[in-house]
């Protein structure tokens, strides 16, 4: 209920009970079950629904609120509330008291110093008003208003009785009735009321005065006939014809006999709720219940429940109470309904395990003997034995009750000593989520679980243990396995060192000869770099695989730092020069003689500064610096270059790690080496108990440091040459760098009756190998990477592409398909000349539309026949397709390869094939690109020049117009761009082979 302060109620037509409070309105259906109304929407405003004075019924069930400022209507038609304001302006201020629907559907509403109001129903208006200016009304404070049987109007008033209103003649009479009790306090009417047996009953603050239908005094009653109060404040009849009278001590029940009345009396040691009834605030509903309000609620009960009998009635579970507060009816505790009604109609409740501390209120329905009455209670699952209350003791209370089901039974005893039967209510107390079945059922699988988990855990162990005892195995007959290899490959490398040595030995005495070509002289050139290097490759192997078995003996002996860096730092020099880098030396210290074994620290500043060179570009930087303090000697190889990634500058001193470039693919073979260089270098400063470091940023550049501790000291004894010995000198390894600045095949004039082939590899002596197998018969374009090879192929359109595969920035693979998306390009064949053969490799390169594919190393003659015979097919195919169908089959705009580029060069021409001044310039500039492209790209499809097209277009749009026109042969001439009919005729008959009207003639007539 939304206010425990109530002033009236009243019942619908479906038996539900409003109830109004000073805080809005309740309604409570047969269940118990409320539903409160603190507001009313009412169209686009909300009003307050505060001091709700009284309630009424209209003949058709809808519902009349009381308030200051006006009427609200409940039409349970739309389900809506209507508010109608007081419609007289100096009535605005009237305080509405009380409300009453007559036998007309009228409304009438007392006022508080404003008399009385009528309002129209059928109308929606007020129709008029009574007050003691424009009537004999005696008094403009209304307290009640009521109609009797014969259709009189009655109202209450607060000083002067109560006044008659006879709406047949519209007079009044005012009866008092101080006049015979002698006090005025008998003129302040609360309530009139008409009883069964059409007794007016007026209630005063002086007791309550009974008229006949002749408005005669017939009775009264104060405390003097036994009332409880003579503030009377509400009145109801019951069943039985009795008469209940609220007041402001307590509730006086009437009981009429055949000669006598009785006055029963009750109070809160009875059962009510409170003590003070309110104005109007007694109701007997259509079930014959009655209901009593006041300032703590409202009571009801049903008047044949209580009995005078010497036998005690079953008591009445009243209240719940939890944690000492009541529970109301649909009241939401810790997110949990305990009540969907009232408690005495429960026959269980279920309470949760924060819910311990409960009352129960009890009471007898027997009113007049609840004080006389003893009660007796017992929680089933708790007490052992009955709890004896004693009498005027109505609650039991409990705490801390644990999960499980109660049950709990109260009885009473009358004054007769005779105990009633038991009333039980069945308590649930549930338990929490931790400690219900389902929890303790999970307790037992986790268990069951956990234990299968450790069972689980020591077989995983024991088989962990198993595998690692078999991998263990496998790892040493692995590293045996691989020791067989690596030994075989050793004693391998030196079988070749000794041939390699007899092959550039005898080149490079070839080269110093003068008789020697320039293209022999370039082939020997390449023959003895790639000789070389494959020579440095070994040594670095043998090397490697000294330091893998521990082989590498050291001996140190006492060294200038300084002058044996500078040594190798200008050895260096020529190759610096050949690549435009400019490579400085210098010292920072004088004192900085070092133990060390010059023939391993050596090979460390030969990676270190040989790795500068290649990963620096055209015209960069190389400084090399000797620094150091007391204990350490530091050279520092510093270089603006291309810089290492972050995540891997962790990894360059693994064996075997190559670096990738930005893209993230191999940087080129002869760029990156074989990955062990860097390695060997970290194992001989290592094994000088020194320190090697790396710094980088990429693109800046990278700075690797070399730090050696001064003194002997942490050298075992064996390993020291105590003998002085001068600055040896050593024989710069051959080192190959790819200068990218050089082009990679000699530039000739093209010969223009050639084709045009583009060969495409990151390393230059391939390109010039190719170039020297084809070069004699194809005009020759190169490229070292995928993205300038595609501008190359743009521009030129050659007729045939060979490309690597494994390319910096962008491969072959993506190379292939870019060039097969472009309209330009797409009709250039690709053969991929590739050290990767495996089936899938070959595939891929297939699907992405690569022609076939040559795998290195080749045969020259292999390469030649190969080129030759794709050329050869590429031309045979252009003649055969040509760009236009000769037969008549095949329309003007119908290609018979149906090219994409060459459909939509014809499009531009019939567009445009009335001008005869087209000309490939319009050609060009309507598809954007150059006079080149337009002639190799159409020439590649379609083996005919631009003039070419343009005509047979013209010719094939002419033969179409001959059949299908009745236009003589000029007209025709100059609807497809020809300037001279004579010129027409001869181009056509030497393309059809028949004269313009020989050939409308024969072929309309077939």
């Amino acid at each position: 209920m939304i206010s425990n302060v109530l002033t009236g109620f009243c019942e619908d037509n479906k038996g539900n009970i409003w109830i109004s409070t000073f805080q809005g309105v309740s309604k409570m259906n047969k269940q118990g079950v409320f539903q409160n109304y603190g507001k009313a929407k009412i169209k686009d405003k909300t009003l307050s629904f505060q001091n709700i004075r009284d309630i009424s019924k209209d003949r058709n069930g809808n519902l009349w609120f009381s308030r200051r400022d006006g009427l609200y209507q409940l039409d349970f038609k739309d389900n809506q509330f209507h508010f109608y304001p007081l419609i007289y302006q100096k009535y605005m201020g009237s305080d509405l008291l009380s409300t009453f629907v007559d036998n007309r559907n009228h409304v009438w509403a007392g006022t508080y110093g404003n008399g009385v109001f009528e309002f129209d129903i059928a109308r929606n208006q007020f129709t008029g008003s009574l007050n003691a200016e424009n009537s004999l009304l005696s008094s403009d404070y209304i307290k009640d208003i009521t109609q009797l049987t014969d259709g009189t109007l009655c109202f209450a008033t607060l000083r002067t009785g109560i006044d008659l209103f006879f709406p047949s003649d519209s007079s009044f009479r005012n009866i008092r009735f101080s006049s015979f009790t002698h006090h005025y306090e008998s003129d302040y009417i609360n309530n009139v009321f008409e009883d069964s047996r059409r007794h007016l009953w007026v209630l005063s603050w002086y007791g309550a005065f009974v008229l006949d239908e002749e408005y005669q005094l017939i009775d009264s009653f104060t405390t003097d006939q036994g009332l409880i109060s003579n503030e009377l404040t509400a009145i109801t009849e019951d069943i039985n014809g009795d008469i209940w009278l609220g007041s402001v001590n307590g509730v006086s029940h009437i009981l009429f006999g055949d000669d006598t009345s009785q006055i029963l009396n009750y109070t809160t040691e009875d059962g009510l709720c409170s003590n003070s009834i309110a104005t109007g605030a007694a109701f007997t509903a259509g079930d014959e219940r009655i209901y009593l309000g006041g300032a703590n609620g409202f009571n009801v009960f049903d008047v044949r429940d209580i009995r005078h009998s010497p036998h005690s009635d079953v008591p009445v579970i009243t209240q719940l109470h939890l944690f000492n507060k009541q529970v109301g009816v649909g009241e939401k505790i810790n997110g949990q309904i305990v009540l969907d009604r009232q408690v005495h109609l429960k026959k269980e409740i279920r309470l949760n395990h924060k819910q311990q501390i409960v009352s129960f209120h009890f009471s007898a329905p027997d009113f007049s003997q609840n004080r006389k009455i003893m009660y007796a209670y017992k929680l089933d699952g708790l007490d052992k034995e009955w709890v004896y209350a004693g009498q005027q003791v109505y609650s039991a209370s409990y705490s801390n009750l644990y999960p499980g089901t109660y049950c709990f039974r109260v009885k009473a005893e009358n004054d007769k000593g005779i105990w009633s039967e038991e009333k039980t209510l069945l308590v649930h107390v549930y338990p929490p989520f931790w400690a219900t079945p389902w929890a303790y059922l999970f307790y037992v699988v986790l268990m069951f679980g956990v234990l299968y988990g450790i069972l689980r855990i020591f077989l995983y162990q024991e088989r962990l243990k198993q595998k690692l005892h078999i991998e263990t195995l496998q790892h040493e007959k692995e590293y045996e396995i691989s020791n067989l290899k690596i030994r075989f490959f050793t004693n391998l490398s030196h079988d070749i060192r000794t041939p390699l040595t007899l092959i550039v030995g005898p080149l490079d005495s070839i080269l110093k000869k003068e008789s020697l070509s320039a293209s022999l002289q370039k082939q020997i050139e390449i023959i003895r770099n790639n000789a070389y290097y494959l020579l440095s490759l070994i040594n670095q192997l043998l090397d490697f695989r000294k330091m893998d078995t521990g082989k590498n003996a050291l001996t140190v002996s006492r060294y200038s730092l300084t002058a044996f860096v500078a040594q190798i730092t200008h050895a260096f020099e020529p190759y610096a020069n050949q690549r435009n880098i400019v490579l400085t030396f210098d010292s920072e210290i004088n004192e900085d003689w070092v133990w060390f074994d010059p023939h391993l620290m050596a090979k460390v500043f030969y990676n270190l500064i040989s790795n500068a060179i290649k990963f620096t570009g055209e015209n960069g930087r190389i400084r090399v610096v000797v620094s150091g303090d007391e204990d350490t000697a530091t050279v520092r190889i510093i270089d603006n270059g291309i810089g290492i990634d972050p995540e891997e500058q962790e990894r360059i001193f693994d064996d075997f790690y190559q670096l990738h470039n930005q893209a993230g693919s191999i940087l080129n073979t002869f760029t990156s080496g074989s990955g062990i260089g860097l390695s060997i270098a970290k194992k001989y400063v290592e094994l000088h108990h020194g320190k090697i470091q790396v710094t980088s940023s990429p693109g800046k550049g990278s700075s690797f440091t070399v730090k050696l501790k001064k003194g002997n000291e942490h050298f075992e004894v064996f390993q020291l040459d105590k003998q002085e010995h001068g600055l040896p000198t050593f024989e710069i390894p051959y080192l190959y760098f790819s200068r990218q600045d050089e082009s990679a095949i000699e530039e000739v004039d093209p010969v223009p009756e050639r084709n045009m082939v583009l060969i495409v590899d990151d390393h230059p002596d391939i390109i010039q190998f190719v170039a020297h197998c084809i070069g004699d018969r194809f005009n020759i374009f190169s490229a070292r990477q995928g993205s300038e090879a595609l501008i190359i192929a743009e521009k030129e359109l050659p007729d045939l592409i060979i490309s690597d595969v494994m390319m910096p920035e962008m491969d072959g693979y993506e190379f292939c398909r870019k060039l097969k998306e472009n309209i330009l390009t797409n009709h250039i064949p690709l053969l991929f000349l590739t050290a990767k053969t495996s089936l899938e490799d070959t595939l891929k390169g297939l699907e992405l539309g690569a022609y076939d594919y040559i795998t290195k190393p080749f045969n020259e003659s292999v390469l030649k026949a190969k080129v030759d015979s794709l050329i050869r097919d590429l031309n045979a195919l252009k003649q055969k397709n040509g760009i236009l169908s000769h037969t008549e089959e095949k329309s003007a705009n119908q290609p018979a390869n149906e090219d994409p580029f060459l459909l939509k060069v014809i499009q531009v021409v019939e567009g445009h094939l009335e001008d005869p001044e087209l000309a490939s310039d319009l050609i060009e500039q309507e598809l954007k690109i150059s006079k080149n492209q337009l002639y190799r790209k159409l020439k590649a499809v379609s083996g005919m020049s631009v003039t070419d097209l343009i005509r047979m277009v013209r010719i094939k749009k002419a033969s179409d117009l001959l059949l299908l026109s009745d236009l003589n042969v000029s007209e025709i001439a100059y609807d497809v761009g020809f300037s001279d009919p004579f010129y027409f005729s001869k181009c056509f008959k030497k393309e059809m082979g028949l004269s313009p009207l020989q050939y409308r003639k024969e072929k309309r007539n077939v």
